[in-house]
């Protein structure tokens, strides 16, 4: 038996790992100047940096929030919906890929700022194999460029939100682009996205001000709502916003939104 596990382990260094490290496509990717890893999952590859909170976690559990996708999908049902899984904030990819190895969506849009992100969104997407449409901006209200507050220990923290900028280092200008101006660019109907999944580390209420046809075609959101960062005003705006959806779901249940006076967390909006 043990005779076979090395054979099979040889058999995947010769013919698996040893062609992917010699594939042209790849060859970029040696010089990024970045630290990242490969890691091999039960249904997939991923590429991240160790060192930071989400690859800790990677590291730690194997998935980065995949039983937040599986218990959305499966809140969704199998009904008709579109086949689109819109990432806004996108890290390095771990939802779009999760989204499209399981089946659930035929394609992905991936909306992130940050340089190494992008790329390693790239390299995720050619890993695994999967049509992963990378944006290279962050979502917004208006289009335009602004300050980004990098978080040095999650790269998948940082914010533009007014409050953060300049609190953990120096800001970095981003391009700013509306979701909706996003989508029209690509040639993709507010019917063809089957979920939006949202990340944005507090700038929740902007992003959802620059997609309006999304909002009345009421196409599932799932956000982090980030309620410590929210004056009364802009959480009221933000509420305003969402006021074409039926409820509030939570994995405790569903709340009808008319009567929610305030939410926070990861929410499913439907």
């Amino acid at each position: 038996m043990k005779a076979l596990e090395e054979a099979f382990q040889d058999a995947k260094r010769r013919f698996v790992y040893q062609p992917l490290a010699r594939s042209a496509k790849l060859d970029r990717y040696r010089t990024v100047p970045f630290d990242i890893v490969v890691k091999t999952f039960s249904d997939h590859r991923m590429a991240f940096d160790p060192n930071d909170f989400m690859g800790r976690t990677l590291m730690d559990q194997g998935h980065w929030q995949r039983d937040d996708l599986d218990w959305v999908v499966e809140r969704l049902g199998s009904g008709p919906r579109g086949r689109v899984f819109l990432d806004v904030g996108a890290h390095v990819g771990t939802q779009s890929v999760y989204a499209l190895i399981g089946g659930a969506f035929d394609r992905a849009i991936a909306i992130e700022p940050m340089t190494d992100n992008i790329e390693t969104i790239r390299l995720n997407a050619l890993l695994n194999d999967l049509p992963i449409t990378v944006v290279p901006s962050a979502a917004g209200a208006e289009a335009g460029r602004l300050p980004f507050n990098p978080d040095p220990q999650n790269s998948g923290g940082g914010s533009l939100h007014h409050s953060l900028r300049g609190q953990r280092g120096a800001d970095i200008e981003v391009e700013v682009e509306r979701v909706d101006t996003i989508l029209d660019r690509l040639a993709v109907e507010p019917a063809e996205i089957g979920l939006v999944w949202i990340d944005v580390e507090g700038f929740e209420r902007q992003v959802l001000a620059g997609m309006p046809a999304l909002l009345e075609a009421r196409v599932p959101l799932f956000i982090e709502v980030l309620d410590h960062l929210y004056s009364p005003d802009d959480f009221a705006a933000l509420k305003r916003l969402l006021g074409n959806y039926r409820c509030a779901v939570t994995r405790d249940g569903s709340t009808e939104l008319q009567t929610v006076r305030h939410f926070s967390g990861d929410i499913l909006f439907l």
